[in-house]
């Protein structure tokens, strides 16, 4: 199966529409299924986004997708985790070391409470301790992907693109459309995945 993985839009008020466009254009086109491995829209930060008519036709939109909940777009109605021939769609953020304990996993937090940094935002101030929750949060979900012995694991929350290939298990994250600006394609039969820039 031909997958186009995209993760970690974080759609608002403020992202550019033609951006927007783009991945709902390209998502519309593809010849496969299309997986959102979280974030789509960033309802954490606005929590009122679907009230704007544009956005909540942009979630219809999404919704028909295999879309998985991430920490900034925590509806309800969206599965934490999703199989697919035996590959593992999670957002990742239960692995993070401080999104796995967070009490308020998935409420919203005033900006004046938000100690915490996402991992995209370390990234931005700090980038060894970017690199070390990164790498934390890969390895803790590639160990739970090979205790249920999944061929791989596609993740988001990181923000970063990687691609590890090891002893026939895969790690993939697509990047995100902050700041890498990338999406993955998937082929599950064959393994075969690379990302690509929009």
């Amino acid at each position: 199966m031909k997958l186009l993985v995209l993760s970690d839009l974080h759609f608002n008020q403020d992202s550019d529409p033609t951006l927007i466009k783009d991945c709902l254009s390209l998502c519309r086109h593809f010849k496969g299924e299309v997986v959102i491995a979280g974030d789509a829209l960033d309802v954490l930060e606005n929590p009122t986004l679907l009230e704007s008519s544009s956005f909540k036709r942009i979630y219809d939109e999404l919704i028909q997708y295999k879309w998985i909940r991430g920490n900034h777009d925590f509806l309800t109605e969206l599965p934490s985790e999703l199989v697919i021939d035996n590959y593992l769609f999670c957002h990742g953020d239960r692995f993070d070391a401080f999104w796995s304990w967070w009490p308020f996993h998935f409420m919203w937090v005033p900006k004046f409470l938000q100690f915490y940094r996402t991992p995209a935002e370390k990234k931005k101030t700090d980038l060894l301790d970017y690199r070390l929750t990164t790498v934390t949060t890969e390895y803790k979900v590639t160990k739970y992907a090979l205790k249920y012995k999944y061929r791989g694991v596609i993740i988001g929350h990181t923000h970063s693109p990687v691609i590890i290939e090891r002893d026939d298990f895969l790690l993939l994250n697509p990047g995100d459309m902050v700041d890498s600006m990338t999406y993955a394609l998937l082929d599950t039969e064959t393994g075969e995945c690379e990302h690509r820039s929009i």
